[in-house]
């Protein structure tokens, strides 16, 4: 994916500092903020606002380092939605999202 080589090829890494940050030593945290993140990502707007925030970046970061294996598979869901192109993916159902999530302003847009 496009989405892909641009994240890899950003530096991303080197701007932030990802690597030397303190992790989350609960894996039922992990797994619950996994779990929020991808229920989140149902919506257009917070898909559009992780990539152009590089949550790609830190959430490959993450994924490198998680050992669980479910953990780590809830977080590559999480990559799943934000590298494929939104025809591809539909997350939303009736009811699924909170009222006032779709006209929700994230990230100043």
């Amino acid at each position: 994916s496009g989405i892909n080589a641009e994240y890899e090829s950003s530096g991303i890494n080197a701007e932030y500092g990802y690597l030397d940050k303190e992790r989350e030593t609960d894996l039922q945290t992990r797994k619950l903020l996994s779990d929020t993140l991808f229920q989140m990502g149902g919506s257009y707007k917070v898909r559009q606002v992780f990539r152009d925030e590089g949550y790609y970046e830190l959430l490959k970061q993450y994924d490198q380092w998680e050992e669980e294996d479910d953990a780590r598979e809830r977080i590559q869901n999480v990559i799943y939605l934000i590298i494929q192109d939104d025809g591809e993916v539909d997350l939303r159902r009736e009811g699924e999202l909170p009222d006032g999530w779709e006209t929700l302003e994230i990230g100043g847009s």
